[in-house]
């Protein structure tokens, strides 16, 4: 068995979830897929799928397995580069996972950028709210708005993201303006249910801390459909400044409560951890880095890290 190909073969599989689908990314059979992984599993003593007639999944060894495979491959990457001097020319599949309204709003430039520097690295981008498990969905990396607790997982930070409260000018000629942050109290306030902050905002004035329970009408899971809602008079909203930047240069949102500051979190590039970052990855982190870095695009001209 050659060794090397079986662990693509394997990984190909996982990343895939499927054995059909594994097969336009190798260069064997189907019959030749199956045959690697059973020889795989034989050899090591143990499975690494589990089998449904729909799909296959990684067993707890399997992700293991997977994370030793993709760390030898990315060694053996790394020193075909340093032989060939293939640094320069990257091929194959990255695999990114990103959070909705934040891949839908700025990931498409970046995407683009990359893929001129880059032609020979093809992107599967996957946008989703959700925490996804790296190994079980066999992303290469993710980006997180939070970071990750996850010991087994590296986190870069790339980006600092603001946070900014807004309404509508229909909405604040109808209920009025909040000059402190209790005056939220007394307003409809919308919030986001995947967030850390819940329904307790906090702001910063000099050394005194404001904290505030709010309530409202709305929940919801996605930045996006808040920011459309707080546009058309729905209520007050606390959100990420790359969401709401485009509403409020329009006018359609009014920022609220500027002489008070908002804590902000990081945007992170999450991957496995591993002694060796494949050099696809390392080439997309080290790209957000570039073009993001301290002051995004989108804060320049919001002024909201001012």
């Amino acid at each position: 068995m050659n060794k090397l190909l079986a662990m693509e073969v394997f990984i190909a599989v996982a990343e895939r979830g499927g054995f059909s689908a594994a097969l336009e990314h190798l260069p064997v059979s189907r019959a030749g897929v199956s045959k690697y992984v059973a020889d795989l599993e034989t050899e090591l003593g143990g499975q690494l799928f589990h089998r449904t007639t729909r799909k296959v999944s990684l067993t707890n060894a399997g992700k293991a397995y997977y994370e030793k495979c993709k760390e030898i491959l990315a060694a053996v990457e790394g020193a075909d580069c340093i032989v060939s001097g293939l640094t320069a020319t990257p091929t194959g599949l990255l695999r990114i996972n990103a959070p909705m309204s934040f891949g839908h709003r700025q990931m498409g430039p970046l995407v683009a950028e990359f893929q001129r520097r880059y032609p020979k690295i093809s992107i599967e981008l996957i946008l989703s709210d959700r925490k996804v498990d790296m190994v079980e969905e066999a992303f290469d990396v993710t980006i997180r708005i939070t970071q990750p607790k996850d010991s087994s997982l590296v986190a870069r930070k790339i980006a600092p993201c603001w946070f900014m409260l807004a309404a509508s000018r229909e909405y604040l000629e109808r209920h009025g303006w909040p000059n402190v942050p209790k005056d939220l109290t007394k307003h409809n306030c919308l919030t986001y249910t995947y967030g850390p902050r819940g329904k307790t905002w906090r702001f910063h004035q000099g050394d005194q801390i404001h904290q505030v329970t709010v309530n409202g009408n709305f929940d919801s899971n996605n930045g996006d459909l808040m920011c459309a809602t707080a546009e058309h008079g729905g209520g007050i909203v606390l959100l990420p400044t790359f969401i709401l930047c485009d509403a409020v240069r329009a006018g359609r949102l009014l920022p609220l409560l500027q002489h008070y500051r908002i804590e902000p979190a990081g945007i992170y590039a999450v991957f496995p951890s591993s002694r060796m970052l494949s050099t696809k990855v390392r080439l997309w982190v080290d790209f957000m880095v570039e073009q993001m870095g301290d002051l995004p695009q989108w804060d320049r001209q919001s002024g909201a890290a001012e």
